[in-house]
């Protein structure tokens, strides 16, 4: 059934544009010209929404919705919009914000509009919009909507769109933090080298600063849905691997290393000529604090650092925003003009062409004889620079720097230089941050020789597993529930989420052994001697595999034998 929008309006032409517009994307749709009126028709309760223009006469929209808020249950009554073109008057009133449910500006944009309708938590449409967006993070792997903090707090316009696609919620239950505009990159950088909000990805609207983000949204691209699900995954797959004492940590050094560990992310940085140093880095992170950070974990062995680029930088205020350009080398203007050199052959004197000129001849200012031929009294064998301030002109113009934040000048020689480096997680760190690997109760030690090749083909390792049996147990992964998902979702779905899941037993068995993925099958390669351990260590495997996914695959094993092996090789 279509929600029923009550319009409270007095100007005749506004209440027919906004009805006739309102019927046409499929509202119910009554009028009223005064408080009064509105009133007595909402307390009926037949209206899911009520647009409530500020000046009305007699009652005006304000007064209409106190008196409506003291007469109807707020969860229950209608939703009120406020229409205003002063919505600042209206905003003044005591409490305005709890009567109203948002206030759009006259004139009325219709999208807007519809879209704000469409949202409120009255309109029917509005749950079947959140279980769509609640199939398509399925479709992605997420058992529900993704839990989102929002910086800033939302409008209540934000708010109502973002709950479609997000579970608003606060810090203690959120799976990401989502960035609403520019001005919330500044709060998030304290918050990242202050507390745990690094455990948490990132998520930015459209495309500002989606370099710097973990992740841009757009709800209108399928590609986005799939990165930000696969970011969740990962942050959170991650988080149950990151050593507790990286969890909480009190110093800047060990949320960076945690940050990567979460993000996978290199720490490079990224083009940026809105910051002074015309570069950020990714994470949201104190700009000069965490690269002093990352400097002091390079010197550590826990970063790799590599060159990126090389800046020169202000010697007043450290910006790399500077203008090059080429100067007189004795006043240091940039007024520079080129001009042609002619050199007299009798008495050998050269200078700029200007220098030359009298009138509409050439007269040689040394010795004052008029040059009439070119190639046979003088010739142009190059050119110079001529300053416009002092006069001067010279064949090898300075180089020099003014800063564009300040206006500071610097010789070019003068300026100071800046490298850039970018800085990767090192061995030794991933072992600090990483819990230490599940144990199998069983000899893992094995010799180059003894283990299958990475670089082989699955039939080839399983063929090379059949004759080191002795030394290597393999173990084929079942996914019972395959037949349910793929009736019900999909082929595609259940390929992505076995995917998923065999990466999340490639993570945990580090190692101690590997995967071989077949078209079809996947298989675990473990070694060791005594396998009595491995129905247990395979139970937990496979439960801890599960637990990021959202849709339950039921895994379950089975240890093959050398017949089993030479029937798969």
């Amino acid at each position: 059934m279509a929600a029923r929008v009550l319009v409270i309006e007095d100007d005749l032409i506004s209440q027919d544009i906004i009805k006739s517009g309102l019927e046409a994307h499929g509202f119910e749709v009554d009028v009223t010209g005064d408080g009064f009126s509105a009133v007595r028709l909402l307390k009926e309760g037949r209206h899911d929404v009520a647009l409530v223009d500020y000046h009305l006469p007699e009652l005006d929209g304000y007064a209409s919705a106190r008196l409506l808020r003291e007469l109807t249950d707020t969860d229950t009554g209608p939703k009120l919009i406020a229409i205003t073109a002063n919505a600042n008057a209206l905003m003044a009133r005591p409490n305005a914000d709890d009567l109203f449910e948002a206030v759009l500006n006259k004139p009325l944009e219709l999208p807007s509009l519809v879209r704000m309708i469409e949202t409120s938590l009255n309109d029917p449409r509005v749950k079947r919009l959140v279980d769509e967006a609640a199939r398509l993070w399925r479709e992605r792997g997420l058992s529900r909507r993704p839990r989102a903090k929002v910086i800033p707090e939302p409008t209540r316009e934000q708010a109502l769109t973002l709950g479609v696609c997000f579970e608003l919620v606060d810090w203690s239950d959120a799976d990401l933090i989502l960035l609403t505009d520019r001005e919330a990159a500044a709060s998030i950088s304290e918050l990242r080298s202050a507390s745990d909000a690094f455990l948490l990805p990132v998520v930015v609207l459209d495309e500002w600063m989606g370099d710097i983000a973990d992740v841009a949204f757009q709800v209108s691209s399928p590609k986005a849905w799939n990165e930000l699900a696969g970011a969740i995954m990962r942050f959170e797959h991650n988080r149950q691997r990151l050593s507790e004492k990286f969890r909480c940590p009190t110093n800047l050094e060990d949320r960076l290393l945690g940050y990567l560990f979460l993000s996978g992310r290199t720490f490079a940085p990224v083009c940026d000529p809105s910051q002074p140093s015309c570069v950020r880095y990714p994470g949201f992170f104190p700009e000069l604090d965490i690269v002093s950070a990352a400097e002091r974990l390079a010197s550590r062995n826990m970063l790799e650092r590599r060159f990126v680029d090389r800046f020169h930088a202000c010697s007043a205020c450290q910006s790399h925003r500077l203008n090059v350009r080429e100067e007189c080398p004795k006043c240091r203007s940039p007024n520079l003009s080129e001009a042609a050199i002619l050199h007299h052959f009798r008495c050998a004197y050269q200078g700029p062409e200007d220098d030359f000129r009298s009138d509409t001849h050439l007269v040689c200012p040394k010795c004052r004889q008029n040059l009439r031929h070119y190639g046979g009294d003088y010739d142009r064998p190059g050119s110079v620079q001529r300053c416009g301030e002092c006069g001067s002109w010279n064949s090898d113009p300075a180089v020099g720097f003014s800063c564009l934040d300040c206006s500071s000048h610097m010789d070019g020689d003068a300026a100071p230089k800046r490298d850039l480096f970018g800085y990767t997680l090192t061995d030794r760190a991933r072992a600090a941050l990483a819990v230490p690997t599940l144990s199998i109760g069983v000899s893992t030690a094995r010799s180059e020789a003894q283990a299958p090749s990475v670089g082989e083909s699955a039939a080839l390792e399983l063929q090379s597993a059949r004759e080191a049996l002795e030394e290597l147990a393999v173990v084929e992964v079942l996914y019972n529930s395959q037949p349910n998902i793929v009736a019900r979702e999909g082929e595609r779905v259940f390929a992505m989420l076995r995917h998923l899941f065999i990466q999340n037993v490639a993570n945990l068995l580090a190692e101690y052994g590997h995967v071989v993925t077949t078209s079809d099958k996947d298989y675990i390669v473990v070694g060791g001697n005594d396998q009595s351990g491995l129905p247990e260590f395979m139970a937990g495997l496979l439960a801890r595999c599960q637990e990021t996914l959202g849709h339950d695959l039921s895994p379950a094993y089975r240890i093959l034998d050398a017949n089993d092996l030479a029937a798969s090789a």
